[in-house]
């Protein structure tokens, strides 16, 4: 499964995501029209992991941004999508790590980013 995939279904299938959100839920872009709040995720990068034997697995970096009209709703959806984040423990992705966070206003918008790391195998 791709680590897009894999972010998708983990947010999508958490309830008290869903329940703010619903299906809005998007790689790499917004679609126009969309209502807000939403969540994208973009950014996806690799990195090999190596050892003297060869590949370890890889490093797999990702930002996910949470999306509203109102700071207070982009924070508390952001702080959603951290804990479901780092709870999750899978045996491809393994869990996420959380490398850092910033916070913008964009078009009207209010927008809180985080940047996790997944180890693959």
């Amino acid at each position: 499964m791709k680590l897009s995939e894999f972010i998708y279904k983990t947010l999508h299938e958490d309830e008290g995501i869903t329940a703010v959100v619903g299906d809005r839920i998007y790689p790499i872009a917004v679609i126009s029209g969309t209502l807000f709040p939403c969540i994208v995720f973009d950014s996806i990068s690799i990195v090999g992991s190596y050892t003297k034997d060869g590949t370890d697995g890889d490093n797999s970096q990702v930002t996910i941004k949470c999306v509203s009209e109102r700071n207070e709703d982009s924070s508390d959806l952001a702080i959603k999508v951290r804990k479901i984040m780092e709870q999750t423990d899978d045996d491809e992705f393994g869990s996420a790590e959380l490398l850092g966070s910033a916070s913008d206003y964009d078009q009207g918008y209010y927008v809180n980013m985080m940047t996790f790391q997944f180890t693959t195998y």
